[in-house]
């Protein structure tokens, strides 16, 4: 609009339509992010992934995952440098630019940017005037560059499961426990109350010309909320070995899920629940009475208009393969679940 002289309202009010118009029609045009899930592409030259920089980037981003049966990284890093990353990684999903110049830059700046080159994508660009500078700002922002990029797979991973959401399951949860979630449509309803609802997906995989079994499953439940106590870590996973024990058997007789406390005790943090107080756990299950174990995230909620806590836990099993991403995908459903 800078660019026209004012010649009449309707003219002017014609031009601001079509130009809303194109760029709707560009954002509909735009090309999804490509890449997979948990990979960061670093823009980077090769001395400077070789060197300090380099370093740095794989001591935070490549840290291990909290609560793995084996050793996984945060996220899978792989490096290039700009002119490759024009031809052939520009949509990818997630992407953190490099940028060393004393002429341009005065001082260390971090910027992010959505929807960069495609839908969907996160940008993360570090500018440094020198190689320390550009090292101290990885080194002092890296939780922040974590917290955001997981935070985008989550997104990411919600908007799918919303799009696609089991519409059946949906409306069994809304009339038995009155909340809304967004849950794979190739997900089952194990059993269903007005107090708890136990929610699983069964698929395989092939490896090594076998077909090998992945589980996922979330676990939600309410109780009566009755004094702050409740709320004491002790507690509440004392609360949640309860519940796992009643709803969620194992494949043998006597066995049931419970919390594994010896090789990854859980941790936990306030967070704020879309509006409601509550605790989050990242750890460890184990399968009582028998072999099986993997991950799991729980959220204890508070819901005072209702005098009622959820415990909404999410769990992943895959013996064969590694756990990270199928961990992130049930995390997203469990943070999808909103009260009516």
């Amino acid at each position: 609009m800078r660019y026209l002289k004012y010649v009449g309202f309707l003219f002017a009010l014609a031009v601001l339509t079509l130009s809303s118009c194109q760029e709707e029609e560009k954002n509909s045009m735009f090309m999804t992010v490509s890449g997979n899930p948990g990979e960061v592409i670093i823009v980077s030259t090769t001395n400077q992934w070789d060197g300090e920089i380099g370093k740095a980037f794989r001591t935070h981003f490549q840290a291990p995952v909290y609560g793995m049966p084996q050793e996984e990284p945060l996220f899978d890093l792989v490096q290039t440098n700009k002119g490759d990353f024009e031809r052939v990684f520009e949509t990818f999903r997630t992407v953190v630019m490099v940028e060393m110049d004393t002429a341009r830059f005065s001082k260390g700046e971090i910027e992010y940017r959505k929807d960069a080159w495609a839908k969907g994508q996160l940008v993360i660009r570090i500018k440094a005037s020198s190689r320390d500078e550009m090292v101290d700002l990885i080194n002092d922002n890296a939780n922040q560059m974590i917290r955001i990029i997981q935070t985008k797979e989550l997104n990411r991973l919600a908007a799918k499961y919303k799009a696609r959401a089991n519409k059946k399951i949906k409306s069994q949860l809304k009339n038995n426990l009155g909340i809304d979630a967004n849950i794979p449509k190739e997900a089952v309803v194990a059993t269903i109350d007005s107090t708890h609802a136990w929610i699983r997906i069964e698929r395989e995989k092939l490896k090594g010309g076998y077909k090998h079994q992945i589980s996922q499953g979330l676990l939600i439940t309410k109780y009566s909320y009755t004094a702050k106590q409740q709320f004491l870590d002790s507690v509440l996973l004392e609360q949640r070995d309860v519940i796992l024990k009643k709803f969620i058997p194992g494949p043998s007789d006597g066995s049931y899920m419970a919390t594994e406390y010896r090789y990854y005790p859980p941790v936990s943090k306030e967070i704020d629940y879309y509006g409601h107080f509550a605790k989050e756990f990242h750890g460890l299950w184990k399968m009582e009475n028998d072999f099986m174990g993997g991950p799991m995230v729980t959220y204890f909620v508070l819901n005072d208009e209702e005098g009622m806590i959820y415990c909404i836990s999410g769990y992943a099993f895959a013996p064969q393969f590694n756990k990270r991403e199928y961990y992130r995908e049930i995390e997203a459903i469990a943070k999808s679940v909103r009260f009516n």
